[in-house]
């Protein structure tokens, strides 16, 4: 009788039991891969939707091969993490998993927990692609250095410095023992694929082989358009977003372009700020993020990160941003000291900023002495994190930069996130300011030797993005701000070339 009761109330709190359990696996869990096909090394941002609230899980690959990442949900279910598909990872179909860290929610002393699958998305890793080029070869004395020789005037330039002599002839960078080859003299065997890195060397550092340049740019009411950031208008012309020195203070402009040669300026987005950085979000709208500060306000000046987000087209033309967060400063001093040069490397809206990741890139003044490399988080437009990302100082320090570490911008290129970083050679002096490309997959920098028409030698603030151009083609748009010191006559100030993508 005994046993009979005991199984009785063992039959009847086994649907209490499991209705806790339907409950937690009913929920309409949803991952969502943006974009859902990337290359190894790329990155894709994981979204879920419908989870439990302040739950933490993990993202693994094909049910447990390799773990991705962590995530915690907010108050609301709901997370957005980046994520880099490992190189090692073969092309073809794959499943990302989400998998409840809690074991399904449930807390059990001492018993071992079952791995309890959330949610699953497909993404698709594709090959990179395998280009045979004439510029590759097994060199064992690897350079990035082309060596400049004079060519005819550019198309348009403006002088900053009258009556200067040109900059002498640039001395090539030897690259790292890892080997990035540029050479004019093809292999007789099958070329090897090509690094990505190299790809992009090939691609940007001379300014003489672009499609189209100018130097000294400038915008129809005759500012300067230092730090331009270019990206598409969504119509076939450009937006470009930049900062000019007005009365001491900086100010930050829009203007739009048919050409990328032209621009005509459209409205100032803010006053005090600079290094802005754009991009087109999900819902239609656009995201700035700018380098804010409060010089000649207060005693003590510091600068610090903005983020403005635009409804529409017409709101960003008609500088009516509809919210705004200021980043509080988590690596210096809240008093003073510079957090800034912001780059956009993803912005993820589930579906608008109330529920969204932004994901950033940024410098800060590391011991009031030199800018170092950081990495910014901006979780639902009200909550702010940081952290240090000391593997990239340490990759271009490694190439005798010595003074800052500042402005960087990111794009993927055959499959990869490539990175360009400015690094200063000696602190204090602008003629030393140098680029870098960096790859986040690998920890690897290398030197760029930029070739220009007349041999300027320093380099600062790059940014590139990829783009149709102006004839429709796919190509790669590069700006640099040319300090006075270091530039040959003629090309200081703000340069803008591009080229097409093979």
């Amino acid at each position: 009788m005994s046993d009979w009761i005991a199984t009785a109330i063992i039959a009847l709190l086994l649907p209490a039991l499991a209705v806790p359990l339907l409950l937690a696996l009913g929920r309409s869990a949803i991952l969502t891969a943006q974009p859902a096909e990337v290359g190894p090394g790329a990155t894709t941002i994981i979204t879920g939707t419908g989870l439990p609230p302040h739950q933490r899980g993990s993202l693994v690959l094909d049910g447990g091969s390799v773990q991705l990442a962590t995530y915690r949900t907010d108050g609301a279910g709901a997370f957005a993490v980046p994520v880099v598909v490992p190189r090692t990872v073969n092309p073809g179909q794959h499943r990302v998993d989400g998998i409840d860290l809690n074991g399904g929610g449930g807390k059990g002393a001492g018993r071992a927990r079952p791995v309890v699958i959330v949610a699953s998305v497909a993404i698709t890793v594709v090959a990179l692609a395998v280009v045979a080029s004439p510029l590759l070869t097994g060199s064992p004395t690897p350079t990035l250095a082309i060596a400049p020789t004079p060519t005819p005037t550019p198309v348009s330039s403006v002088s900053l410095v009258p009556n200067r002599t040109p900059a002498a002839t640039p001395t090539p960078i030897v690259v790292s023992p890892t080997p990035i080859v540029v050479s004019a003299t093809a292999s007789p065997s099958a070329a090897p694929p090509l690094d990505p890195m190299a790809g992009m060397a090939a691609l940007i550092t001379d300014v003489t082989a672009a499609e189209a340049y100018r130097y000294g740019l400038r915008d129809s009411a005759g500012s300067s358009m230092d730090t331009l950031k270019v990206i598409p208008d969504g119509a076939g012309g450009y937006l470009g977003v930049y900062h000019t020195l007005i009365g001491g203070a900086f100010h930050v402009k829009l203007a739009t372009s048919n050409d990328l040669l032209t621009w005509t300026y459209r409205v100032d987005l803010d006053t005090h700020a600079s290094q802005p950085t754009l991009a087109a979000t999900s819902d239609g709208g656009y995201l700035l993020v700018e380098e804010a500060d409060n010089n000649g306000l207060v005693a003590t000046s510091a600068t610090w990160l903005r983020f403005r987000h635009y409804a529409t087209l017409a709101k960003l033309l008609a500088a009516a941003p509809d919210r705004s967060f200021d980043a509080p400063h988590t690596l210096v001093s809240t008093t003073g000291g510079a957090e800034g040069t912001p780059n956009i490397y993803s912005a993820s809206l589930s579906p608008d900023l109330s529920h969204s990741v932004i994901d950033i890139g940024f410098h800060y003044f590391k011991d009031a002495v030199v800018d170092r490399q950081a990495r910014g988080q901006l979780v639902n437009f009200s909550a702010w994190s940081t952290r240090t990302e000391p593997q990239i100082d340490n990759a271009i320090a490694a190439f005798g930069v010595a003074g800052n570490i500042g402005d960087r911008d990111s794009v993927v290129f055959e499959g990869a996130q490539l990175n360009i970083h400015e690094g200063q050679l000696t602190k204090g002096d602008w003629s030393s300011w140098r680029v870098f490309l960096y790859d986040p997959a690998t920890a690897r920098a290398a030197p760029l030797s930029v070739r220009t028409h007349k041999g300027s030698v320093s380099f600062a603030n790059p940014s590139y993005s990829i783009l149709s151009g102006p004839t429709g083609s796919r190509v790669i748009v590069v700006t640099l701000f040319l300090p006075v010191s270091g530039s040959a006559a003629g090309e200081a100030g703000e340069l803008i070339y591009f080229r097409q993508l093979p």
